[in-house]
């Protein structure tokens, strides 16, 4: 069984914080903060406050519930705005990697370069974020995912 790690909103904002000063520290001009909804919603919200950029949404879905999709379900009308310029895509977790492989796709089409900033990463995805507070092999269960 995997064992499962319980995330505070206190331990979210710090680990924003830290996300912050990471991107302060790379120093390219970012044109947006992009929250991949629904878990990068409330990060990239308090990021794009911290770096005082414009904030807009995508969405992927790749499962309808455990099911996988045959075709991910992609709704990113928001990046359009961003054409030629760099964003920071936002989520709380990199497990797979998969719908980071597709939105740097689609940015890639939009001539967009994504950076890809995420609260926890799994060792196992298949792409590694720009800036990470944390790789870890639990179970992490988050403030919006709590009864």
């Amino acid at each position: 069984m995997v064992e499962k790690l319980n995330i505070t909103s206190d331990v979210v904002l710090t680990k924003v914080f830290e996300l912050s000063n990471q991107i302060r520290a790379c120093q390219i001009g970012f044109a947006a903060v992009i929250a991949i909804k629904r878990g990068g919603a409330v990060p990239a919200s308090d990021l794009s406050l911290m770096l005082d950029l414009p904030y807009a949404e995508v969405y992927v879905s790749c499962y309808d519930g455990e099911v996988k999709r045959e075709t991910p379900i992609v709704e990113i009308e928001a990046l359009k705005q961003f054409q030629g310029r760099n964003v920071i895509l936002v989520d709380d977790l990199i497990d797979s990697g998969q719908t980071i492989q597709i939105l740097k796709l689609e940015c890639k089409k939009l001539d967009i370069d994504p950076k890809v900033a995420v609260l926890y990463q799994k060792p196992h995805a298949v792409i590694k974020p720009d800036f990470c507070t944390e790789t870890t092999t639990k179970w992490i269960v988050f403030p919006w995912e709590q009864d």
